[in-house]
């Protein structure tokens, strides 16, 4: 529910800055109260699957930018050329690249439930995308579903590491790396054109609620169920 709402304010904020831009916002405020959040946790609930080891490190922070940059700077994207709604509905689709993948390289059961769950999917989107307008919109759909097969293979690659580690320690992670990757990007953007209508209360209050909300709250949790059932039927 939390992140479905993402697609309505992304479009709204997409209006009055740039893409990078309000990515790399995003994460900065994320990861400030995923900071805040994490310490203020250790104090209460000691976890010994907070210390990433070395080598897995460097995959942390490919999660990071192929979770949080590449895929939604994807999504923003499409959100902002195929509209908040048809965004949507095509990210529903995502349970189809997660079952696959998780078939091929996690060896989960591909039942028959998840079969039709799938068929329901598939049916429900490409009867929306087939009535999809002009260019712009068949540009957003593209995007929009590489934001989708993007998500379904950083979600079964975090499968197994959401095993070894805690959620929050991984989205933590996750968001500097992309925030940090997405750092030069704004400089260059805001060096281009200032977005100075972002910095309206309305639009500082959407920003605020998208960062903590639907970034920080949502992989939080997302990372979570990950860690407790099948990437499959997750995604489903």
């Amino acid at each position: 529910m939390l992140w479905g709402s993402i697609y309505p304010a992304n479009k709204a904020l997409t209006e009055v800055a740039p893409t990078f831009t309000l990515l790399c916002l995003r994460y900065l405020i994320a990861a400030v109260f995923m900071t805040t959040y994490l310490q203020r946790r250790k104090q209460y609930i000691p976890s010994p699957k907070r210390t990433i080891e070395k080598g897995d490190r460097r995959y942390i922070i490919l999660f990071g930018i192929g979770a949080f940059a590449l895929c939604n700077g994807l999504q923003l994207a499409g959100t902002k050329m195929a509209g908040a709604s048809l965004a949507s509905l095509i990210n529903s689709m995502s349970p189809i690249a997660i079952c696959i993948l998780a078939v091929i390289f996690l060896h989960e059961k591909l039942t028959a439930r998840k079969v039709v769950c799938v068929i329901c999917a598939v049916t429900g989107a490409a009867l929306v995308v087939s009535n999809s307008g002009g260019e712009s919109h068949r540009i957003g759909i593209v995007f929009s579903l590489a934001a989708m097969i993007t998500w379904g293979i950083v979600s079964v690659f975090m499968r197994s590491f959401s095993q070894k580690y805690d959620a929050l320690t991984i989205t933590t992670y996750g968001i500097y790396a992309s925030a940090i990757a997405t750092f030069p990007l704004m400089i260059w953007e805001i060096s281009a054109k200032a977005p100075k209508a972002l910095w309206q209360p309305e639009y500082i209050l959407l920003l605020l609620y998208v960062s903590i909300i639907c970034t920080a709250a949502t992989h939080m949790m997302w990372n979570y169920c990950l860690s407790k059932i099948e990437a499959s039927q997750c995604s489903l």
